[in-house]
């Protein structure tokens, strides 16, 4: 059976885990056979920052319509017009370039949690199963899921799931079930 990890514990509102800052991050790209791109860092450690487009106006509102500048590892640049920003998932299917393992996220398992003033208030978690360090953990974006999940089957009963990234957070109860990966 797992063991508590702790108590108890108070996560603030609005929690999030940033990566650390890369303004001078330089872009790889693809070209679609129908001229579309697809951006990420070169560093291929930002699954947050995968964005697809065309370098010419197809009225796409993706960032409001706005047309982007993306720096390129060559030292030449491209930019899309109304570019939306993606994810690893898509930019596998669609390039074979796998990202799928570089998500920052911090999250915790506990048996029970509660918001005071959902959902502005502070969140107060009981029994923790599971908790990240502080910093985060780089892996499957899925990761704390499919933990509770497995935590939710060998207990046979509900757990409480919260996760954060850069892109926000959220939290639910998680069933015991037999499927352990949600997307295959």
């Amino acid at each position: 059976m797992p063991e508590i990890v702790a108590p108890t514990l108070v996560v603030p509102a609005g929690h999030r885990v940033d990566y650390p800052d890369q303004n001078d991050e330089v872009n790889d790209f693809r070209i679609m056979p129908d001229g579309r791109y697809w951006v990420w860092p070169k560093s291929q450690t930002r699954p947050d920052k995968i964005y697809t487009g065309f370098n010419f106006d197809t009225g796409s509102d993706g960032c409001a319509g706005r047309k982007i500048e993306f720096p390129l590892f060559d030292g030449t640049s491209v930019t899309l017009h109304g570019p939306w920003n993606s994810n690893c998932d898509a930019l596998f299917q669609q390039t074979g370039i796998d990202l799928r393992e570089v998500h920052l996220t911090w999250g915790c398992i506990s048996l029970k949690s509660k918001q005071d003033n959902w959902p502005y208030g502070e969140i107060h978690f009981e029994d923790l199963l599971y908790i990240d360090p502080p910093e985060g953990v780089v892996g499957c974006f899925d990761r704390i899921e499919i933990k509770a999940k497995q935590f939710a089957n060998e207990l046979g009963c509900r757990v409480q799931e919260y996760r954060c990234s850069s892109g926000g957070s959220s939290m639910g109860p998680v069933a015991p079930s037999k499927e352990l990966f949600p997307h295959g």
